[in-house]
């Protein structure tokens, strides 16, 4: 899954001799581009010499330290053509339009989620900070790529297309269901499921046959530092309360709802007295902002709430429970 680093590095001419090997390996394992896209396949000649024109001229001729790590890295491992024909198939396939074909961005800069209808008839709601990008002809081939953010799906089934969100190193494969996807500034990377059935596997196709299958309440987190991921069970409560109109406390504990709380709002809360955790609380809550929330919950369980000037965080402290 470390081969969008890889590729990024050699793009920007700041690649050393292991990972130009280790690029060259993972080219080598995928036959010879047998299990490249068809359209991709039938243009290498085309792919390599473009690809060929572009690390010379516009990435590693822009310094004569660059011009060095062309010589001495590339010419001497003899394996330029083959990382250029990976470099823009990945391209192709993940990254860039086709010939003329235009990418479509959408992207929420609001303090709100926001709900967008694709070209098929799906459904996503973007969270804050989000954007996502897909090619024009959606229809004919449905691909989402989470560039950064969280994004929830309402999928329209079609046994014949299926439906994939790319997002950190993760794949999300359906054919029609609900589920939630984000994407951390870090690289990690969360896939949990609200309906239905999904497949989740590394990006990296040799990571195909490590995926898992998810059924409602699971997720599978990534985390990039181990490049690993694993298959856990999912807060729904938690994970989904961005999106949901009303958030409703049916006496959960006030951990839970102050995590709720987080993901709702993106503030950070925390507890100095770990007592008021265990307190339960009752209400719903709809269009509130958060000082308000916090202060009913505070007049409702006994605590008190504190805001940090320096970095946004709110502190809670007291025993609470009266």
């Amino acid at each position: 899954m470390r081969n969008q680093e890889l590729i990024s590095k050699l793009l920007e001419g700041e690649i050393d001799a292991g990972g130009l090997e280790e690029l060259n390996d993972w080219y080598a394992k995928r036959a010879n581009g047998a299990e490249l896209p068809e359209d991709i396949a039938q243009r290498s000649g085309e792919i390599k010499a473009g690809m060929w024109k572009k690390l010379s001229k516009e990435v590693l001729a822009e310094s004569p330290e660059k011009k060095t790590i062309w010589k001495s890295l590339v010419f001497r491992t003899s394996i330029a053509a083959s990382l250029a024909l990976a470099v823009l198939s990945f391209a192709l396939y993940w990254m860039a339009p086709v010939g003329n074909e235009r990418m479509i961005v959408k992207t929420n800069t609001t303090a709100e989620p926001m709900r967008l209808t694709l070209p098929d008839g799906s459904a996503v709601w973007l969270n804050r900070n989000t954007e996502i990008r897909y090619r024009e002809n959606f229809s004919e081939k449905r691909g989402i790529v989470l560039e950064k953010g969280e994004a929830y799906f309402d999928v329209e089934r079609d046994e014949d297309k299926p439906f994939t969100v790319k997002s950190s190193e993760l794949v999300t494969t359906v054919l029609g269901t609900e589920f939630n996807v984000k994407t951390f500034e870090n690289g990690n990377g969360e896939v949990a499921v609200a309906e239905g059935k999904v497949k989740v596997s590394g990006s990296d196709s040799t990571q195909e046959e490590k995926g898992y299958v998810l059924t409602v309440g699971e997720e599978v987190v990534y985390d990039k530092a181990s490049d690993e991921m694993r298959k856990a069970v999912a807060d729904l409560d938690i994970l989904l309360c961005w999106k949901r109109e009303k958030l409703v406390f049916d006496g959960v504990k006030l951990s839970k709802a102050f995590a709720m709380l987080e993901v709702r709002f993106g503030k950070e809360i925390h507890v100095v007295d770990a007592e008021v955790n265990d307190c339960e609380i009752f209400g719903m809550y709809e269009d509130e902002d958060l000082a308000h929330i916090l202060k009913t919950m505070s007049f409702a369980v006994g605590f008190e709430m504190e805001f940090s000037e320096r970095d946004g965080t709110i502190l809670i402290k007291g025993k609470g429970c009266r």
